[in-house]
């Protein structure tokens, strides 16, 4: 393998995990839509 070669490799596969992190993060602060009628019921109960 050339030296362009491994450095796009390596490129890529640094984006992939930051890509990877963001779609983690997102996931963790957002709810699906067909999830927010029960968490609205959860937070008028609580």
């Amino acid at each position: 393998m050339n030296k362009s070669k491994k450095i796009f490799v390596i490129v890529v596969i640094i984006f992939l995990l930051i890509m990877a992190w963001f779609a983690y993060d997102v996931s963790i602060k957002t709810t699906a839509p067909w999830n927010k009628d029960k968490v609205d019921k959860q937070m008028q109960t609580n």
